[in-house]
């Protein structure tokens, strides 16, 4: 299934089967496939992706990748991060730089690379480790004043 607003060059979404175990499953080992059993680069550095704590078998750079909330033991999917887990790698690799806008924030003492759509609709976050960078999520930016600020953001630093 494709969505219609996503540029060409990334994936198909993988549509919720209305089985939420299988479907788990299925996006699993998507997610697995391109962060575990290909190694994935950004910039010439490996993306290296938390594994633990581990939650129903599965590696906790996962859920990041297909739920929301805070409290990491709170955390609920969420269906519209689920359907596009597919699309991470493809924007962490995607070699045209017009097609992703990039820039670094500081969070606190960690460096975060952002990774966004030209529109910011939907986001990538890594952390810069020197040698390698760290998967930290992705998800939609669901509103119009969000995508605003993550744009202005990304004009900010082209300047500095």
């Amino acid at each position: 299934m494709r969505d219609v607003t996503a540029p060409d060059w990334l994936p198909d979404l993988i549509p919720f089967s209305g089985d939420w175990s299988s479907y788990v499953e299925k996006i699993h080992a998507a997610f697995f496939g391109d962060f575990f059993s290909h190694r994935v680069q950004f910039r010439g550095r490996p993306v290296n992706v938390r594994r633990d704590p581990r939650d129903q078998g599965k590696e906790a750079g996962f859920w990041h990748a297909v739920s929301e909330g805070k409290d990491e033991l709170e955390r609920t999917p969420d269906l519209r991060r689920c359907e596009r887990v597919r699309w991470i790698r493809a924007i962490i690799e995607h070699p045209v730089i017009q097609n992703v806008c990039v820039w670094e924030e500081m969070r606190g003492s960690d460096r975060r690379i952002q990774l966004a759509l030209t529109d910011f609709s939907y986001l990538v976050v890594l952390a810069d480790r020197r040698s390698y960078v760290q998967f930290i999520t992705a998800f939609c930016v669901e509103h119009e004043r969000q995508r605003q600020k993550k744009k202005e953001a990304w004009k900010r630093a082209q300047k500095s």
